[in-house]
């Protein structure tokens, strides 16, 4: 059995390098303007494999929001995730802000990361209220 949880432990890290990799990539060409946003429609069967902890780790690598539905989800990226992997977190810890109070600061963003169930009123709200572009992955339950 020892093997067997090896193997699962490491099929897990490659997913979630894979995970962080692709958006990486994505942010990237987002920030050097050679695309306008990426959305990346995720449903059920991609559950755990690490979308949170690398928009987690990219929020606290280029100081950009990430927007989510509740104020548990804002805690648990802005507290718990540094805690389970403090090594992506030394010099910089992510910034979560709940949809509900997007726009409440007059603050405006050039780009946001999002990690919630979405649908068009509320990709519209986010759009209009950040000014910028947005990346992440879109919840399709």
């Amino acid at each position: 059995m020892g093997f067997y949880k090896k193997i699962d432990k490491l099929a897990y890290w490659f997913r979630y390098q894979a995970t962080y990799l692709e958006m990486a990539y994505y942010l990237k060409q987002v920030l050097n303007g050679k695309v306008n946003s990426y959305i990346k429609a995720v449903s059920e069967t991609h559950r755990g494999i690490g979308k949170t902890t690398a928009l987690a780790r990219l929020s606290a690598q280029y100081n950009i929001p990430i927007i989510v539905s509740t104020c548990a989800e804002a805690n648990y990226i802005e507290k718990y995730i540094p805690q389970y992997f403090p090594k992506y977190f030394k010099k910089h810890k992510p910034k979560a802000i709940k949809l509900s109070l997007l726009g409440k600061d007059d603050k405006k963003y050039k780009i946001v990361l999002i990690d919630i169930e979405l649908d068009d009123i509320k990709l519209e709200k986010i759009d209009y209220l950040s000014r910028g572009t947005i990346v992440g992955y879109k919840h399709e339950y």
